[in-house]
């Protein structure tokens, strides 16, 4: 009946998929109608869950999440941290994406910088994505001002022994890198 009320009025055509067929009715300015049907488009019953997880590029179950406490000890995303949580997964995805069309895959090791690392989120996820995902060997380190925040990502890398990974106080001026491929900067400021 709802759908009766409309089609003719604020809809002008219709589709109606199934295993057997396809169908089709359309409305003229006339008032008349058209229905035709067709080979069915679909074979098999299309999914009745619409809620779908996304794939991301960073596993949930990562031990550093919960230390700088993107999720919970069930490895649940925290609500407050949702939007961290999509951040980091993009910046990945942008970042698989650099490297792997780069001449940087032919590289021993890696030698990442990340400058403005504050709490560490895509510091540890760059240094967990090259070297869980992609199994390249990788040295990331952190570049920070705040000295509380070296310590603690200091703390939770070696906790976690994360080879390869460490934070330093100071800043694009002030460090200076023997070996550089891969600069990071991300700047956000809440948006």
């Amino acid at each position: 009946e709802v759908i009766g009320e409309f089609l003719g009025n604020s809809f002008w055509s219709a589709h109606f998929f199934s295993l057997t067929e396809d169908v089709q009715i359309e409305f003229k300015n006339s008032g008349r109608s058209k229905w035709s049907s067709s080979k069915p488009s679909c074979s098999t019953l299309p999914s009745d869950k619409h809620n779908r997880d996304k794939k991301r590029l960073l596993d949930p179950n990562r031990p550093f999440l919960v230390a700088l406490g993107v999720t919970n000890e069930e490895h649940s995303v925290l609500p407050s941290m949702s939007r961290k949580w999509k951040q980091v997964n993009k910046f990945l995805e942008v970042f698989q994406h650099a490297y792997v069309t780069s001449q940087l895959p032919n590289v021993v090791n890696i030698h990442v910088v990340d400058f403005g690392s504050g709490k560490g989120y895509l510091t540890f996820a760059v240094h967990d994505f090259l070297r869980s995902t992609l199994n390249v060997e990788a040295t990331v380190t952190g570049i920070e001002l705040r000295e509380d925040l070296v310590r603690f990502c200091n703390e939770v890398a070696g906790r976690l022994e994360t080879g390869g990974l460490s934070f330093r106080q100071g800043d694009v001026n002030s460090y200076r890198p023997e070996t550089i491929h891969i600069l990071i900067a991300l700047h956000a400021c809440d948006t």
